[in-house]
């Protein structure tokens, strides 16, 4: 994802570079969501 922002923010005009850093940026918000539901349920069946 930083290598994917560094690419936009040298050619913030490139529609190549801006796609690849949203599609980077999904997949670190959906990793993290991941993270967040498997704590979750871990923590609702300790209950």
């Amino acid at each position: 994802m930083v290598q994917d922002a560094k690419h936009v923010a040298l050619n913030p005009r490139d529609q190549n570079a801006a796609g690849g850093w949203r599609n980077s940026n999904r997949n670190l918000l959906d990793a993290v969501g991941g993270v967040r539901n498997a704590i979750t349920s871990d923590l609702l069946n300790r209950g």
